[in-house]
């Protein structure tokens, strides 16, 4: 059983900090994901690669969502994010968690549909406004549920046994179209692909997994794209996807009956 644990830096967003607890074992590897020529590790395998996306959060989201190609022999693949510090102790605990079902993760701690994540991303600047409607727009129009959950993927395990991957490529396709927060749109990958899902303990600001840490830097919006949009029109897209979230609610209520 070979296991691959990743995680990816671009930008310099985080400091990559070794797991606790480990031990070398030769069915595990590690893997750091990073376009930094400076980073160091003696237990990270370094892997470079260059910034191919001008939104710095999407180019960690294509390799947590799709991997690498020398992932392919691996049987399980663990990613988290890099201001999570794994456990190694607990990477069995993890395995064992998907024997069964393709991907587990945690649960959201705070929300259960994706239009409530997508407001909360807009009130914290997560995320630029238009996007986060046409995305939930888009959802809308599809008549995707709001009741197929919703998660938080700081760690994620798959099982590449189960399922297909095709699973990960309509994943990062609406990563890539719309929003980079990929909690908004796995749940709906999720739901169209059946496909099984089991959940993490805790969540990533309490885990028996791995010890959270702040990023090095806070700013998520970068580059030209980033508009400081007025507070009233940000409460007039809030009021919008809030419309979408209870219209979606009913038509889905009464389907059911």
């Amino acid at each position: 059983m070979k296991i691959a644990v990743y995680t990816a830096i671009f930008g310099e967003k985080d400091l990559l900090r070794d797991p606790l607890n480990y031990v070398q074992d030769p069915n595990i590897d590690y893997f750091l994901i990073t376009d930094n020529k400076n980073c160091e590790s003696d237990i990270y395998k370094i892997i470079l690669k260059k910034i191919f996306n001008k939104d710095i959060a999407k180019n960690a989201r294509y390799y947590k969502i799709l991997g690498l190609a020398e992932f392919k022999g691996y049987d399980f693949l663990i990613w988290h994010d890099a201001n999570l510090q794994l456990k190694h102790n607990t990477i069995q605990d993890l395995v064992d968690l998907v024997r069964n079902k393709q991907i587990a993760t945690f649960q959201h701690p705070k929300r259960t549909n994706f239009y409530d994540e997508a407001i909360a991303c807009i009130r914290d600047r997560k995320e630029e406004p238009l996007t986060l409607f046409y995305q939930c727009l888009y959802y809308f129009s599809k008549n995707y549920s709001p009741y197929c959950g919703l998660y938080e993927t700081s760690i994620l395990i798959k099982n590449m046994s189960v399922g297909k991957n095709s699973l990960y490529n309509n994943w990062w396709d609406e990563v890539k179209r719309f929003s980079r927060r990929d909690q908004i749109s796995l749940p709906i990958v999720l739901d169209k692909h059946n496909s099984l899902i089991n959940i993490l303990n805790g969540e990533r600001l309490n885990s028996p997994y791995a010890i959270f840490h702040e990023h090095e830097y806070k700013k998520y919006l970068s580059g030209k794209r980033t508009v400081r949009w007025p507070r009233i029109f940000k409460k007039l897209i809030i009021k919008l996807i809030e419309g979408l979230n209870i219209l979606s609610r009913n038509i889905n209520s009464s389907n059911k009956n």
